[in-house]
């Protein structure tokens, strides 16, 4: 990957694999000496990923972490990844890499899956946020409850995580409550986020009451663009109700038909996708592609949602017909105006849908308003 390599390879690496797979007692300070000395050769080094398996002990793990990591002023690397999967990581090993990790400036990612991480480490994560420039955590398949969640959130510079992988993951009411109060908060320029729990035998549902307690913190939220829940929707066994009550909860959340105003304050940014959920009703399905679109401002997906959504119902015509007079014609002429739009949209389980909006006009929408407008209410004052 560089034009001019040097003599020395190592040099030139960028990514580094640790594999310890097959690691079951101590390892030789030799080893480990060899292995500094490799890592310290490379002067280009962007990611370091280190897999293990979840037998290996935890002193080995330590060993490994202390001697390679706990030196911060040793490797001068323009490190952006560090990953840790399939290690039995506890509070002591992470204390080891703290020091490495906040002296790497240009870190931007760190990656602990499946580590057996419970709330004690997830809060020292939180106090590495304030030390570096990490904005993307992948946390996926480990132990993390309520109260890690908020010891990872109480930081100052939690707001600046940009995506959260919390997937496999304790989850229920008090942790979706974490969740929503951070999303909530003013200024989080959280854009991406995944959450759940792939459903057992007897495994962990995802219920709807706890949607609408998420879908509420993003009213007001504008810079999550992606939210995916991972799990079943089921609450015994009443699959229809729970389809029902979260296409509601949805729609609210990006497209509030209630009213002219609410459908301005709806989110119109925002990608929701549900392992458990695949959304058949006609108006859902159409927000949903208007808001994946991303080659349009916000501005256009409410025209879209106006044309092809809220002038197909009977609408209140109050908003409209209180305009000046002048406008009068042109919101007419909006309500059956040619706008086409497509999207692929990928749901889950995976299922593409290509879907193109007809371009043809409606007239249902300007006779709706034509019937409902108070004429003498319209012309008495203004005209």
């Amino acid at each position: 990957e560089n034009e001019r390599p040097t003599k020395d390879p190592i040099h030139d690496a960028v990514s580094l694999r640790i594999d310890l797979y097959y690691l079951s007692t101590r390892v030789p300070t030799k080893s480990l000496r060899d292995m500094g000395s490799v890592i310290s050769r490379c002067k280009k080094l962007k990611s370091i990923r280190m897999i293990g398996h979840l037998f290996v002990r935890s002193n080995v793990i330590e060993d490994v972490l202390v001697s390679l990591f706990q030196a911060n002023g040793s490797y001068y690397f323009p490190l952006e990844h560090f990953s840790i999967c399939k290690y039995a990581l506890n509070a002591r090993g992470f204390e080891a890499i703290i020091p490495f990790l906040t002296s790497r400036g240009e870190l931007d990612c760190l990656s602990l899956e499946n580590c057996e991480i419970g709330d004690d480490v997830a809060g020292a994560i939180g106090v590495v946020l304030d030390q570096t420039c990490i904005d993307n955590i992948d946390l996926n398949d480990n132990q993390i409850s309520a109260r890690g969640l908020s010891n990872l959130f109480s930081g100052k510079n939690s707001i600046k995580l940009r995506s959260l992988n919390l997937q496999e993951n304790s989850i229920g009411k008090a942790e979706v409550d974490e969740i929503a109060r951070f999303l909530s908060k003013e200024g989080v320029a959280l854009q991406w986020i995944a959450i759940g729990k792939i459903r057992l035998i007897f495994g962990d549902y995802f219920d709807p009451d706890w949607m609408e307690v998420l879908f509420r913190s993003l009213k007001s939220n504008t810079s999550l663009k992606r939210l995916h829940i991972v799990g079943d929707i089921d609450r015994e066994g009443s699959t229809v109700e729970s389809v029902r009550q979260l296409t509601n909860a949805t729609m609210e959340l990006i497209c509030n038909k209630s009213s002219f105003g609410a459908l301005c304050e709806s989110n119109h940014t925002i990608e929701f996708t549900c392992t458990g959920f695949r959304p058949e009703h006609p108006s859902l399905l159409k927000a949903l592609i208007i808001n994946a679109k991303h080659d349009i401002s916000t501005t256009q997906k409410l025209r879209y949602k106006l044309r092809w959504i809220y002038f197909q119902q009977n609408f209140d015509v109050h908003p409209f017909y209180l305009m000046k007079v002048v406008w009068i014609p042109y919101v007419m002429e909006f309500m059956t105006i040619s706008m086409d739009c497509s999207k692929n949209i990928e749901f889950e389980p995976p299922r593409y849908v290509d879907v193109f909006l007809s371009k043809e006009g409606n007239l249902s929408g300007m006779y709706h308003f034509i019937r409902q407008c108070n004429w003498s209410d319209l012309f008495s004052s203004r005209s």
